[in-house]
């Protein structure tokens, strides 16, 4: 399994990262793997849409991170258990959650 979207990456509390949490996952021999299952944990400091997702046609498995309220970094892992070598395998996703930066004095009144 490789890693698809880039990692780090950051985004204000409460927004969508840019990128998808993407990964590949791939046998072997570098053959794409379709209808694998990949599991998505986060650290912390995400929602996330959904725990698992199956790997596409091109062996691309994602889901959306999303900012939750608090500041600071932590980590999404996707997760596939390889049937051959009978052991996970892992890839991991480096997130920042930054502070909102006030636009307008409301905005400044407000902290």
């Amino acid at each position: 399994m490789t890693l698809v979207s880039n990692t780090p990456q950051s985004t204000t509390v409460n927004t969508s990262f840019a990128q998808k949490v993407r990964v590949k996952v791939i046998a072997f021999d570098n053959s794409v793997t379709q209808q694998v299952r990949v599991h998505f944990l986060a650290t912390g400091g995400a929602v996330l849409p959904a725990a698992s997702a199956l790997a596409d046609a091109n062996g691309i498995a994602e889901v959306t991170a999303t900012a939750d309220a608090k500041v600071g970094a932590y980590q999404v892992t996707a997760i596939v258990y390889d049937t051959v070598l009978e052991h996970s395998i892992t890839q991991t996703f480096n997130l920042t959650n930054t502070a909102l930066v006030p636009t307008s004095r409301k905005d400044m009144a407000a902290r």
